[in-house]
């Protein structure tokens, strides 16, 4: 397998592991689920510091780039401006996730946990 190739994987792995977790806090939220909103909270706030940062700073620095010289600049700007939108909301996301850690969320933050998972999704 060549080095191209096992980048892709590990990148479309990384999304479909964010869509999953997404997926999973979206049902608990749908089921007013609080035991599995809290299970999830850590796995959700480790997303949005750490695997976001890391996984948008890759594919900027190294896959972008890469675009742009094959003559696909057009998709890597509106990837560059998806991320931007996507942080937006892992800045809300964020404190959401690291209240549910402390237990179940009230009212308001439930439906914005709720709105602010599905923009992610």
């Amino acid at each position: 397998m060549n080095f191209s190739r096992q980048v892709a994987q590990v990148l479309d792995a990384e999304h479909r592991a964010t869509l999953g977790l997404l997926g999973r806090v979206e049902q608990a939220l749908v089921r007013r689920d609080d035991a599995q909103l809290g299970a999830l909270a850590a796995p959700l706030l480790r997303q949005l510091e750490h695997e976001v940062g890391r996984h948008f700073a890759f594919e900027e620095e190294r896959l972008f780039p890469l675009l742009h010289e094959a003559g696909d600049g057009g998709i890597a700007e509106l990837l560059a401006e998806e991320h931007d939108s996507l942080r937006e909301v892992a800045a809300e996301l964020a404190p959401l996730a690291r209240a549910l850690t402390g237990g179940a969320p009230p009212e308001a933050e439930r439906s914005a946990l709720q709105r602010l998972a599905l923009e992610w999704i």
